[in-house]
């Protein structure tokens, strides 16, 4: 859209940020913004057409020059990897702080391609043309909370420990003493956010995407232009719409407008007749899953 960065997100976990495709100055955009560089845990790259990836050479030597120490995943087509050993070659300037990289696979099924103590990350195939792929963050189910009216002095706290893991607790004997869904409340199911990047639409997102709490899905196009649309591997904001549709989902942020749109209005609206629950992806504003 007109007056807009190139692609980038970040999505926050309690302290912790993980940056999704980095575009032309997402570094500055970050700063103004107050949002720490140095809280990024893992950068996602959906694939390397320079709007979703041109910003990943600044940011990462910003990293160093301000002292990073801890390690960055770098989760992004396999070709990038070299692309950044010949940057740090010619310049002689690799980075100061452990980069592990993860190359996306265009397998047909979800991948598991990291997890730490808040969040799992996974993977998708998308159709773009180029290598490229869809993420989704799983954030961890909290664990069960104790009923208080079942707690009194002494409760054995290793008991506490097993009933927030979802074991019922048993004597040596093997005599039930503390039953899980007597003295536990059920944790709320864990939340999800799915990023699809540039891409035609296919049905087949369906499977991946199914129930989703907050989907971000490209919307390049209104459908005037829906020809154009695939011939170039994005979507229309209706295609957008009905992918959230098929898949249930909660809540859609559509994005990637086409600078021929000064006024994104039209697409919001092609896109809440298919699905209500659409929403455009405004920079600066956050959005809670």
């Amino acid at each position: 859209m007109q007056g807009r960065h190139p692609s980038a997100q970040l999505v926050a976990a309690e302290s912790a940020g993980y940056l999704i495709d980095c575009g032309e100055g997402t570094q500055y955009v970050l700063r103004d913004l107050k949002l720490g560089i140095s809280k990024i845990r893992a950068i996602c790259i959906s694939h390397l057409h320079g709007d979703h990836y041109y910003g990943l050479f600044g940011l990462l030597d910003t990293m160093a020059l301000t002292g990073r120490k801890a390690p960055l995943y770098l989760i992004a087509p396999e070709n990038l990897r070299g692309i950044l050993l010949e940057i740090g070659r010619s310049t002689q300037t690799p980075p100061s702080f452990p980069v592990h990289f993860i190359g996306t696979s265009l397998a047909d099924t979800g991948l598991n391609v990291y997890t730490d103590e808040l969040i799992s990350i996974e993977t998708f195939p998308l159709d773009h043309g180029v290598h490229c792929t869809g993420f989704l963050f799983r954030a961890h189910r909290p664990a069960r909370s104790m009923r208080k009216e079942k707690l009194f002095a002494g409760f054995p706290y290793a008991a506490i420990r097993m009933l927030k893991e979802g074991k019922d607790v048993y004597d040596d004997g093997g005599r039930l003493l503390y039953r899980v869904s007597e003295y536990t409340i059920e944790p709320a199911p864990a939340r999800t956010y799915a990023y699809c990047s540039d891409t035609v639409y296919s049905p087949s997102l369906t499977g991946y995407l199914k129930g989703v709490n907050l989907l971000y899905h490209e919307a390049t196009f209104g459908s005037e232009l829906e020809a154009k649309a695939h011939a170039r591997g994005h979507s229309t904001a209706a295609q957008a719409a009905l992918t959230a549709a098929e898949a249930k989902a909660e809540r859609l942020l559509i994005g990637h407008f086409s600078s021929r749109y000064s006024d994104i209005s039209p697409l919001l609206e092609e896109a809440r007749q298919v699905f209500p629950e659409t929403y455009y992806a405004e920079e600066g504003v956050t959005f809670q899953v």
